[in-house]
Parts: C-alpha cells; sequence; structure tokens
C-alpha cells in the first residue's frame, strides 16, 4: 500500500528555492542562442498626437541595423492587432489595440517602431534616427475627467471615452436611505501603481527547424499568450510553443500578451533568426501595464443600532489608453460584486463606470480588484463608527454576515 501523505499542517520544502538562491535560475535574458538579433522599441514621447510622418530611412542604413518595422510593415506581414478585452458587457467599447501605433499615438509610450539590429548597442542607436512627425492633441488624464462631457475623445468613432458601464443593484436602496438614521460617504481615491518586477518584460523568438514559432516569455499566462498570438498572428495554436521559464516576479502586470512583445515576434518570423528584447528599468514605468487608477463616491445607510442597511454611488475607473485582456474583470467581475466584503448590507445600487484615458493601459495588480473593493468599503465602515460613536470593532461585529448564512 501507498504511505498516506499529510499535507496540511506540515511544512512542505519548495522545489523551486535552491535553483533560484544558488544562481542557476534561467530568465529570458540568460536565453542567448547563436545568431540572435536585438530589437529597440521606439515609443511615442506624447501622451495624444496625430502621426503626421514616420521616416526610417537612416535607420535602416545604420550600422549593423537588420531591419526596421513600421505598422504598415507588420500589416504586409498579416500581423493583427491585440484582441482587446474579455468578457465584456453588450454596448462596451472594445477598440483595437494596435501593434505598432498608425494615424494616432494615445499615450507616452506607445509603440510606434521597431530596429533589428545585431547587437542591443546598434538597435538603441539606430532607434536614435527614426524620426516621427506628430501634430500634438489635447490630453485627459484622470477616471473624472475622461469620463466629463466635452472631455477630448481618445478614440475615433466614439462619442466618448466611457467604455464600459455596469450598474449593480438589489433590494431598495433608496427607500433604505430615506429612513437611515445616519448616513456617511467620502470620495475614495485608489491611486494608479506602477508594478516593479526584479525581472523586467522581454522576449525571445525565434522559428525552429519544423517551422513551428518557439518564444521565451516571462509571462503568467503561457496558454493564454499562445492563443492570443495565434489569432494575431494567423497561425494555428499547434504551431506555436511558449515556455516561460523562470520569471521574476509578476504581480498580474505579466499575464497579458503586449504589443511590443509581439512585434518583436513577428520580426523573429519573419527574419527567420532568433530576435530578443529585454525591457529597460526607465521603460518600464511607460510600457508594462499599471494597476488601479480608480475614484468612488459611495455612501452607507445606517440604523439607529449601528447596522448599514445599504450601500449605493459610482466607481470610476481608468482603463488607460487600451484595454488589455483582462482587466475589466478588476471591476466588474471583482471589485463591483465584493463591495460588501464581508457584512450584511441588504439593499445595494452601485453604478461601475471605466474609461479610457492618455495613460498607459491598466491591467490586473495584485487582487485585481480586491484589495480597491477592500479598501472602500471598510473606510466606511470606520466612518460609520465615528459618526455613531460605536467601536469600530463593535460595528464590524454587528454588521458581519452570520455564521448561519455563510
Amino acid at each position: 500500500m501507498t504511505a498516506e501523505v499529510r499535507l496540511i499542517g506540515e511544512a512542505i520544502v519548495r522545489r523551486e528555492d535552491p535553483a533560484l538562491l544558488t544562481g542557476r535560475g534561467r530568465y529570458v535574458d540568460d536565453v542567448a542562442p547563436e545568431g540572435a538579433l536585438h530589437a529597440f522599441v521606439v515609443r511615442s514621447p506624447l501622451a495624444h498626437a496625430r502621426i503626421l510622418s514616420v521616416d526610417v530611412t537612416e535607420a535602416r542604413e545604420a550600422p549593423g541595423v537588420v531591419a526596421v518595422y513600421t505598422a504598415a510593415d507588420l500589416a504586409e506581414l498579416g500581423v493583427g492587432p491585440l484582441p482587446g478585452a474579455e468578457g465584456l458587457p453588450p454596448g462596451s467599447l472594445n477598440p483595437q489595440f494596435p501593434v505598432l501605433a498608425s494615424g494616432k499615438v494615445l499615450w507616452a509610450g506607445q509603440p510606434v517602431v521597431l530596429v533589428v539590429a545585431e547587437t542591443s548597442e546598434q538597435a538603441a542607436d539606430a532607434a536614435e534616427l527614426v524620426m516621427v512627425d506628430y501634430d500634438e492633441l489635447p490630453v485627459v488624464i484622470g477616471p473624472l475627467d475622461a469620463a466629463a462631457d466635452g472631455a477630448p475623445v481618445l478614440h475615433d468613432g466614439a462619442d466618448s471615452n466611457i467604455a464600459v458601464r455596469k450598474r449593480i443593484t438589489t433590494g431598495d436602496a433608496a427607500a433604505a436611505f430615506e429612513s437611515a438614521a445616519y448616513r456617511v460617504g467620502q470620495r475614495m481615491v485608489s491611486q494608479r501603481i506602477a508594478p516593479v518586477a526584479l525581472e523586467p518584460r522581454g522576449v525571445l523568438a525565434s522559428v525552429a527547424a519544423d517551422g513551428r514559432l518557439d518564444v521565451r516569455l516571462p509571462t503568467q499566462r503561457p496558454h493564454g499568450s499562445r492563443a492570443w498570438l495565434a489569432k494575431i498572428l494567423g497561425m494555428p495554436p499547434a504551431q506555436i510553443h511558449v515556455a516561460a521559464g523562470d520569471v521574476g516576479g509578476g504581480f498580474g502586470a505579466k499575464g497579458a500578451m503586449y504589443p511590443d512583445q509581439v512585434a518583436v515576434i513577428a520580426a523573429a518570423r519573419a527574419l527567420g533568426r532568433p530576435v530578443k528584447w529585454i525591457e529597460e528599468r526607465s521603460e518600464s514605468f511607460l510600457a508594462t501595464s499599471h494597476g488601479r487608477d480608480q475614484v468612488a463616491d459611495l455612501e452607507v445607510a445606517v440604523d439607529d443600532g449601528g447596522r448599514i442597511t445599504a450601500m449605493r454611488g459610482t466607481v470610476h475607473a481608468s482603463f488607460g489608453a487600451y484595454f488589455t485582456p483582462n482587466a475589466p474583470g478588476s471591476l466588474l467581475g471583482r471589485l463591483g460584486p465584493m463591495l460588501p466584503q464581508g457584512y450584511q448590507i441588504g439593499h445595494f445600487d452601485v453604478e461601475l463606470t471605466g474609461v479610457f484615458a492618455n495613460t498607459t493601459p491598466i491591467g490586473p495588480y495584485r487582487g485585481a480588484g480586491r484589495p480597491e473593493g477592500a479598501y472602500f468599503c471598510e473606510r466606511l465602515v470606520d466612518l460609520v463608527a465615528l459618526e455613531t460613536g460605536i467601536d469600530p470593532a463593535e460595528v464590524r461585529r454587528r454588521n458581519f454576515v452570520p455564521a448561519a448564512q455563510f
């Protein structure tokens, strides 16, 4: 008979630690195939502008340069846009997310041109020779400003920057507020933050002898990355192999497939040689998805016994210039439904509004909506304690969901 293996209450030895602690981990930049080329991404210095012209003539003639790609070049290779967001409500905006910008740039850091050269230094030097002529446009940054009437509209063909709107209701919040002994509320801001992993993003792509596309990514979603690449490149998923290897931190930001990574993979496929790109640290603050950036205007109704009877209000969330695949879920699938936290709140009426703004796209970050929901709700509970004079712990005890209702 097989001996019983106990896991609960036992100290389990982690398998991954010895290699990482002794310096034997292998990250994307540790893999160096013979003949690998190096890429550099030319990014927009402006948050909102029309692209009048792109001149890469001098860059293509620079020492060591093998290829320079613009949006038009990728289109000729059959490279499509990124797939946008998953699981949006009907009627939402879901604009195409270009691999390289053409026509307009919508945030400072958006990829415009990819330079591929024999060395990373040669690629960076040639990138300085790329000439892009911009016509600067008005910029909108914060969630409330982006949602306001008359705000500069980012995406052509849209009437506003409001990308998604969802109202969550139960019971009769209006009646509960009408009869409340106390009403407390506040504007709360969950500020935009940038994840800073020890290993920045990167990619190494090559074409195997059998024609299969081999991609090395520091990713949290290798299967999702393969599915997105198949759609973007028009390839069968079976012809794409994505390996994650060791990943030096992700925090949610390494879940999505990024436009700069797609451009590098497309270049490797076109050139038939391995191409590597490693994000620079300062570059990551512009290019890697940020987190949160939400403004909540919420209030609760309280009876004379300190019990919270209702919550209502709005939450505005910026998603940056474009949707990353699962970013809307942070607002719609987690923050909104989890606003009541562990409390018995019988009446609820909250509108969730997601907007586009001229900032780095937002992605999931460290809990993906759950920490924001906890912050907003627990702050309101503290306000109830201040207003009623009841100890904050006692307010929580009185409102906690009874054991029989779990």
